[in-house]
């Protein structure tokens, strides 16, 4: 079964700030192969058109991929967190309290689980 999903949700992003600093790294090494490549078409020895070629398709290339990784940096922050209100997350008091009952409970268990051991 195949899943798409539109847009980009918030748990992506979690994953896009890990990956941020790999891709500028690997951004600006393509920013390094063309300027190297650009000094050494206007070097006196070099006489081929391609490293002048690759020098041009190389900063494209990191011109593209490091202005969309900042346009899509900008609309995440742009994007506010709508606040969840109480009365949406939890329908009425019934789920509210169980809920936080079992949390209590489940918390007070593994305390005294705990104490049982130390002693």
């Amino acid at each position: 079964m195949d899943i798409t999903i539109e847009g980009f949700h918030r748990w992506m992003f979690r994953g896009l700030s890990f990956l941020v600093p790999f891709l500028l790294v690997g951004y600006l090494f393509e920013l390094y192969n063309a300027y190297t490549l650009w000094r050494l078409a206007h070097a006196p020895t070099t006489n081929e058109w391609q490293v002048f070629v690759l020098s041009i398709i190389f900063f494209i290339l990191f011109l593209g991929n490091f202005l969309t990784t900042l346009s899509v940096l900008r609309e995440k922050f742009r994007e506010k967190a709508r606040p969840i209100l109480l009365k949406q997350k939890y329908q009425s008091l019934k789920t509210f309290l169980s809920t936080n009952y079992y949390q209590r409970s489940q918390s007070f268990n593994q305390l005294r689980y705990l104490k049982g051991k130390i002693h």
